[in-house]
């Protein structure tokens, strides 16, 4: 209970909301716990969506497949992050990706109706959480915009490089780790796996980065 009640305050929908209001509000958003197994897709990608969920434990795998019938790897979903897309939602249009759990996980489901509903007591906290809603559409529209950008580079290495600056500019440092492991970061960047690991172990000779594991370090 108490690692889902720490998802909860550190998913961002929640932000600005103490554990009080949380309790008055997630019934108010008919919200429901679901279990999953590794492995279970909580939403396919033509499948209409009508809720958001948040991860309370557990991970899990955003996925699109391609013209080819590959399946890329979109984004990850940890405790306190959420998925669904909150446009499609409102749309009542398919998800555009498929939700998978990469390990078995607990999830908190909310229907976006009734988080942009104003409620009949007019609260003050549900007015934060529809702030903090369009917060999040304004941060997953940079996420696509710089999914778009890797994808636009026309070398594997530049691809690679693409990502990592911009894994480097969020943690602040030359050294961070990565999100990804290795094949999902070949599908991230819609890549060859082999060719992947090979163009890596090139950049590490040249001098241009240091990787162990998850671990990099970016060199000038």
């Amino acid at each position: 209970m108490e690692k889902s009640l720490q998802a909860l305050r550190a998913c961002p929908l929640f932000e600005g909301i103490c554990d009080a209001e949380l309790d008055q509000l997630l019934p108010c958003l008919h919200a429901r716990r679901r279990s999953c197994p590794r492995g279970a897709v909580l939403l396919r990608e033509s499948e209409r969506a009508f809720e958001l969920g948040i991860v309370l434990t557990g991970l899990l795998a955003l996925e699109k497949t391609d013209r080819a019938g590959n399946l890329n790897l979109v984004a990850q979903a940890g405790p306190g992050e959420l998925f669904g897309d909150p446009a499609a939602c409102a749309a009542g249009s398919g998800s555009g990706v498929s939700v998978r759990c990469a390990q078995a996980a607990e999830v908190l489901l909310i229907e976006l109706d009734q988080v942009t509903r104003r409620c009949s007591r007019a609260c003050a906290f549900h007015s934060r959480l529809v702030q903090n809603l369009l917060r999040l559409l304004g941060r997953g529209s940079l996420s696509l915009e710089e999914k778009i950008e890797v994808l636009s580079q026309r070398t594997i290495r530049e691809k690679l490089l693409c990502c990592l600056q911009a894994e480097r500019a969020r943690a602040g440092s030359p050294r961070f780790t990565l999100p990804f492991s290795r094949s999902q970061l070949a599908d991230y960047i819609c890549a060859d796996r082999s060719a992947m690991t090979r163009e890596l172990g090139r950049m590490q000779q040249e001098g241009l980065l240091e990787l162990h594991g998850r671990a990099v370090r970016l060199l000038e």
